[in-house]
């Protein structure tokens, strides 16, 4: 209840908005609030903008890998596969010259590989299996008769260490990467 002597409070939002006919908030507020979405807005383009210069590079940077062909057409290989696996065979070499972009694939002879694995990524691309082959297995080189399994590269280079460990396991090599003392200089 009321005392006759009160009169009744005026409703604030009302009496605000009669002062202030540019709605609830004053212009210097409203011209505040645009500038810091401007600049937020600005950030953000920026951000995207420099997201998207550093994948460009980094996209180019893959891209500049050389490419060079391992197969050698003169040379015995299993059959191809009809699995849909893929295998890919990555060589670590001894040398600091193996990833010289003037050398050919069939011209990086003259050193050994001293780690040798092959990865098979399975046919639905769900599995990664990875195998290394000791460097020192005694086997057969086509041309060359039985050494070690790494004297291959040496004697032939990418395509007849491909060929060697491809008729050691018993199936194609697909893709190929040798890793050496280059490829870690950042």
């Amino acid at each position: 209840m009321t005392s006759p002597n009160t009169t009744p409070l005026p409703v604030v939002n009302q009496t605000y908005q009669q002062q202030h006919p540019y709605g609830s908030h004053p212009p210097q507020q409203k011209k505040k609030r645009n500038k810091v979405i401007i600049v937020l807005v600005s950030l953000i383009v920026l951000a995207l903008a420099a997201t998207g210069v550093a994948l460009a590079f980094l996209a180019k940077s893959y891209s500049d890998v050389e490419r060079v062909s391992f197969h050698d057409p003169d040379l015995e290989r299993p059959v191809v596969s009809t699995s849909g696996a893929v295998n890919i065979l990555l060589l670590g070499s001894d040398s600091r010259d193996a990833t010289d972009p003037e050398l050919a694939g069939e011209d990086m002879t003259g050193f050994r590989s001293d780690a040798i694995m092959v990865a098979q990524i399975s046919p639905d691309r769900e599995h990664i299996t990875i195998m290394s082959i000791m460097r020192d297995n005694w086997v057969e080189i086509e041309g060359h008769g039985e050494a070690k399994i790494n004297a291959a590269f040496s004697y032939g280079g990418i395509p007849l260490a491909v060929n060697t460990i491809e008729n050691f396991i018993g199936t194609r090599i697909d893709h190929g990467a040798i890793v050496d003392f280059q490829s870690f200089k950042g």
